[in-house]
């Protein structure tokens, strides 16, 4: 070799040019010497396309090549022993693999071991380790260094038996592309075909240790050897430079390339490029001036650097979405003129996409896809899942939501809603005839016939599983092979292609390439498993594991898919041609430049305890820091030089000053040296408003805000409406402005159906229950979601109030039949009798709940619960009759169709009427006399609900006076003795010393007084209790016999005022519902209204804000004025 040549300079300056030109002249010469062009592996597309453009029509001799693909070239030349290369995707397993097989030894990082960001921070530290030269032993002389905390310590120890296993491992069988880089430098000089090669090498600002053994071979076999480094200025071997400056690795770099020609005896020369002044003069002073750290402020006119700060990053990207529209329409940009630089492209990628697509700009997001959530890794990751947590909910779910089986959207939702509706999990219960479903029988075999599509394919690859078992475990490449024939069972590779080509059709052109190549990426991960593990025996999990380590580590790049788009990229991963516009968003603290997270594993203390023991070694531990502290520290500053000085036209800078939460953000040291240097940009005063017209689906939204203006009065300009009529005369924006038009004017408020879906929902006969009728007078909107268009939350697997209630219900019920059965009642029965009637009632009770629900242990826990208070309700009963002259007549006395009473109709006008159906609790009676006979109409509740006068006036509470109002219709001879409400709940007696087993009973009692009215007259009161205390009914006398005041009673004349308004109230709500009435206008009355506990609010969206929103406000009114206004009505 004649000389070796190095190329200096500035981003931008030239470099990659001189390169190319010099490829140029050496494919006129007459000669056949190879011509090879060394990039980084990420750079090799794009240098590629750029050096074809510039050789047109080919590249002919020359070639752009990587440091692995110049392996794979000199091997094949040379030969060499038949030794595995394994890439990041095969450490990953194998890592994985080994902290599987060491968890046991693992002290420090146990918690940490199954995270998979902890093993891809363990792969990145031990590829740095390869990379600076650091032996296992280098590392265990790190961990008995004096200087090293305890805590640095345990952390290096866990690593060092990692490190060590690993390469046990790889033993001679596997080799890294670290290690493979050593045997190419060992290799290179046994190659005829680089004798006669001319070698550029460019695109690098660094090499490492292995890379530098390679260069130096090189320099010694290749023709002719040139390598461009970036700086700014040329320096000398001698030079001394800090390491915080911008271009310190790439000097360090050059000293050290020096070092070696020097040690070869190799002559070399440094050509500084200038560049050839393209730039504007704005961006030619950034770069001159930006690395300097007092640089002056520029003072001439300013046209091409854009400083902004923005309220949000919403906000900052849509305006950079019209920046690029008008440079597009106004100034004559391509697209592919301009790109878009972020610091953190998790931050943004949702706001660009969504901006861009209302913008209509075409764009390719610069950034490698995790396979880890497409549809199809997500059914292998599921099935293993289903296998290994016993068919868990959350895993069958999990499977059938990737849509991979054959199983349609309606059948999983109808199967979801059954699974929860039944508590259906495990795998006892799938591989069993579900049967729950019991009155809709055409459901269930549907749901059936869904479950055994669902077990086939997961069935036989169990049966497959199970079959290579030995020992409990597997082979990894039985079970891959099990794994594929899921994939075949299941119609995978079809449906893949369906799902394929329904992208192609939408026009969505990046999810078409990537389901493209997930099959074959897919493919990859199975094999690279079998050539690593193959004939390893592992169980299940340990498996899932490691495929789903696999699985998340594969990324997927993928090509731009178009010419003219504008690029979005991140700091530290494009590589950014010369572009006219450039826009750096994101310039945060934090953010840009960004906090060092290159190895997470280790603290920041750590990192000092390392820079202590290394700084002073000139071998791999002073290596290691250079890669561990220096690098990630400083090399961070040369990413933000590059991309700031990528623009030959125009650059814009800019940061939010808040997150999507409203958290503030403070712009960064980059932004604040710009600013310094540029001063920021006004922000535009806001035009006239054909200077917000853009692309018409953003221009939309603004017609919005316009529309309100004007509607609210505060629009007086005509020209908009010029806007408006270009909507509204084309096709495709009718129904939308007829949309924002209707928005506009929108009411949550619908106050009656229209008379025919009225018709179709109700006829002119409405059937009803007296329920149903209080949940209209509470609410109309809420009776017409609950009851009209039955809108009902999802059934969950669960036992709760109402539930417990309807057991209590069917437990009281069921009791009298028991002592029927045994030939005795309620007040004859012994304590024995009571315990027997008890158990055997709560136990038919229990027998009516679903088989699902009775085998829980929550249910059972409940079960015997109910059971006390079963006992305890019915010693309260028993003791209310006891205390009084009412016997028991009548027990759960329906009204319907085919029941023991016709249903309850009441005539609402000649045309219509209201059939009512119900069920009174319990009738007891009280014989006065052979002529006088008086009933108590008793219902049993288990909530809080007690008799209150003024809510039976306002109709919030008709049951139990109709209720007694059609028995004594249907029974003329009786007479109304009263209405109660029996509370059936768990007393808790407050217990005072001294107090023995009878007071006990007497306080317990208390707990179980019927709320309700009774009739006021004093034999009958003393019938319903003995005592006249109160302790059984609201009721009290005085020791003369009166009645005393504030007790709940009404004369026979006033129950039936009570009796008739109750009827007319009837009416009227069957009136109003007949009529569509479903307006959001619930009742409020003392504070209390139905939205509390409303299931539907997030429907009707009531809210006393809108103007038309407002509640049925009800007056106050005491006893007093209730009967006169009764007694008003009865006139």
């Amino acid at each position: 070799m004649k000389k070796v040549q190095f190329i200096v300079g500035r981003s931008g300056a030239g470099k990659t040019t001189y390169c190319y030109e010099a490829i140029e002249t050496a494919l006129k010469e007459e000669s056949f010497d190879p011509l090879l062009l060394l990039v980084p592996e990420q750079f090799n597309l794009q240098t590629q396309k750029d050096l074809a453009k510039r050789l047109y029509p080919g590249l002919l001799r020359a070639e752009v090549i990587s440091f692995n693909t110049l392996a794979r070239e000199v091997f094949k030349e040379v030969g060499k022993a038949e030794v595995a290369v394994i890439e990041d995707l095969e450490r990953m397993i194998i890592l994985k693999r080994v902290i599987e097989a060491h968890k046991k030894e693992i002290i420090f990082y146990k918690k940490n071991m199954n995270n998979t960001g902890f093993i891809e921070a363990i792969n990145r530290f031990i590829t740095v380790l390869e990379q600076a030269g650091v032996s296992k032993e280098q590392l265990g002389e790190l961990i008995e260094n004096k200087e090293a905390t305890l805590l640095f310590k345990s952390k290096l120890t866990d690593i060092h038996m990692l490190y060590e296993a690993f390469e046990d491992y790889l033993g001679n069988q596997f080799v890294t592309i670290e290690k493979n880089m050593t045997l190419l430098a060992s290799s290179i000089m046994k190659s005829k075909k680089l004798e006669k090669t001319w070698l550029w090498i460019d695109g690098f600002y660094g090499f490492t240790y292995n890379q530098l053994l390679i260069i130096k071979e090189l320099m010694k076999k290749v023709k002719g050897l040139t390598i461009t480094l970036p700086m700014d200025k040329p320096y000398t071997r001698t030079d001394k430079v800090r390491n915080s400056y911008p271009f310190y690795e790439s000097i360090q770099m050059l000293q050290k390339l020096m070092g070696i020609c020097e040690e070869q005896h190799l002559a070399y020369e440094v050509n500084y490029v200038k560049g050839a002044g393209e730039k504007n003069e704005a961006l030619a002073y950034l770069e001159g001036q930006y690395l300097k750290p007092y640089a002056n402020p520029y003072e001439k006119g300013n046209e091409a650097i854009y400083l902004q700060t923005y309220g949000s990053r919403a906000e900052e990207v849509e305006q950079v979405a019209k920046q690029i529209v008008t440079l597009v329409m106004e100034e004559g940009y391509r697209y592919h003129d301009m790109a878009v630089i972020v610091g953190d492209l998790a931050d943004y990628k949702t706001l660009l996409e969504g901006a861009f697509k209302e913008y209509e700009i075409p764009y390719f997001l610069d950034m490698k896809r995790n396979i880890h959530t497409n549809s199809l890794v997500a059914a292998l990751e599921g099935v293993l899942e289903v296998l290994t947590s016993n068919y868990s909910y959350k895993s069958i779910m999990g499977l059938l939501r990737t849509q991979m089986l054959p199983i349609s959207i309606e059948e999983i939702d109808l199967l979801e809603n059954y699974l929860l509706a039944y508590g259906i999990k495990g795998k006892k219960k799938w591989t069993q005839p579900w049967g729950f479903e019991q009155k809709d029988e055409e459901k269930q075999e549907r749901i059936n016939i869904t479950r055994e599509a669902i077990l086939g394919p997961i069935q036989k690859l169990e049966t497959t599983i199970q079959m290579t078992k030995s020992s409990g475990k597997n082979k990894v490449v039985d079970l891959t092979k099990a794994l594929y024939g899921f994939l075949e069972d299941i119609g995978a590779y079809s449906k893949l292609n369906e799902i394929i080509a329904k992208h192609k059709a939408e026009g969505n052109r990046l999810l078409e390439i990537e389901n493209t190549q997930i099959w074959g990426k897919i493919m990859e991960v199975f094999e690279r498993l079998v050539d690593i593990l193959g004939e390893e025996e592992l169980n299940l999990m340990t498996y899932r594991r490691i495929l789903e380590t696999s699985f998340s580590y594969v990324k997927m790049g993928v090509i731009p898919p178009a010419q003219d788009q504008v690029l979005i990229g991140s700091v530290d991963r494009t590589r950014l041609p010369r572009l006219k516009a450039c826009f750096i968003l994101g310039t945060n603290e934090g953010v840009i430049p960004k906090v060092d997270e290159t190895t997470p594993i280790f603290s920041d203390m750590d990192k000092a305890s390392l820079s202590q023991m290394c700084k002073e070694d000139k071998g791999p531990k002073g290596r290691l820091n250079e890669l561990i502290i220096d690098q990630p520290l400083y090399g961070g500053q040369f990413s933000i030089y590059s991309m700031l000085t990528r623009a030959t036209e125009k650059l814009f800078v800019s940061a939010a000053m808040a997150d999507e939460n409203g958290k503030p953000l403070r712009t960064s040291l980059v932004y604040y040296k710009l600013k310094k240097l540029f001063g920021e940009t006004p922000k535009p005063l806001q035009g006239d408003f054909l200077s917000q017209i853009y692309r018409p689906l953003p221009t939309f939204g603004y017609v919005g805000n316009l529309l309100r203006e004007y509607v609210e009065g505060r629009l007086e300009e005509e020209a908009w409406k010029d806007l408006v009529s270009w909507y509204a005369t084309k096709d495709e924006w009718k129904d939308r402005l007829k949309g924002l038009t209707d928005y506009l004017f929108y009411t949550n408020q619908q106050h009656y159906l229209q008379e025919e879906t009225t018709h179709l929902l109700y006829g002119n006969k409405l059937d009803t229950s007296i329920s149903k009728l209080e949940t209209f007078r509470q609410c109309a909107c809420c009776y017409f979601m609950r009851y009209g268009i039955k809108a009902e939350e999802r059934r969950l697997f669960r036992f709760d109030r109402a539930k417990v209630g309807t057991l209590f219900h069917a437990a009281l019920e069921q009791y009298p039949k028991e002592l029927s059965l045994m030939n005795t009642t309620w007040t004859k029965a012994t304590r024995e009798e009571m315990q027997q009637g008890v158990k055997k009632a709560t136990a038919y009770a229990v027998e009516q709940v679903n088989e699902a629900q009775r085998e829980t242990g929550r249910f059972q826990f409940t079960a015997a619960k109910v059971e006390k208070m079963t006992s305890r309700a019915i010693h309260a009963l028993t003791a209310h009759l006891k205390n009084g002259e009412f016997e028991p007549m009548g027990y759960e006395i329906n009204f319907g169709e085919g029941k023991g009473f016709p249903p309850i109709e009441i005539a609402i006008d000649e045309v219509r009427t209201i059939l009512v159906t119900g069920q009174i609790d319990r009738v007891d009676v009280y014989y006065k006399d052979d002529n006088q006979q008086y009933i108590k109409i008793l219902d049993y509740k288990s909530g809080q609900k007690n008799f209150n006068l003024l809510e039976v006036y306002y109709g919030l509470q008709l049951q139990l006076l109709l209720y007694l109002d059609a028995y004594l219709k249907k029974h003329h001879s009786y007479e109304a003795g009263g209405v109660f409400y029996f509370h059936i709940n768990n007393p808790y007696v407050s217990y005072k010393v001294g107090m023995d087993e009878v007071q006990l009973q007497e306080s317990s009692l208390k707990q179980f007084k019927l709320s309700g009215l009774a009739v006021d007259e004093p034999e009958i009161i003393a019938a319903l209790d003995k005592s006249g205390t109160g302790s059984t009914i609201p009721v009290s006398l005085n020791k003369d016999g009166s009645i005393k005041k504030g007790s709940s009673v009404a004369t026979p004349e006033q129950f039936k005022l009570l009796e008739n308004h109750i009827i007319d109230t009837i009416r009227g709500l069957g009136q109003e519902l007949l009529e569509g009435k479903v307006s959001a206008k619930p009742y409020r009355l003392k504070g209390k209204n139905p939205c509390e506990y409303c299931i539907y609010h997030t429907i009707c969206q009531f809210s006393e804000e809108q103007v038309d929103n407002c509640y049925d406000t009800l007056e106050q009114l005491s006893k007093e004025e209730i009967w006169e206004k009764l007694e008003k009505e009865g006139l």
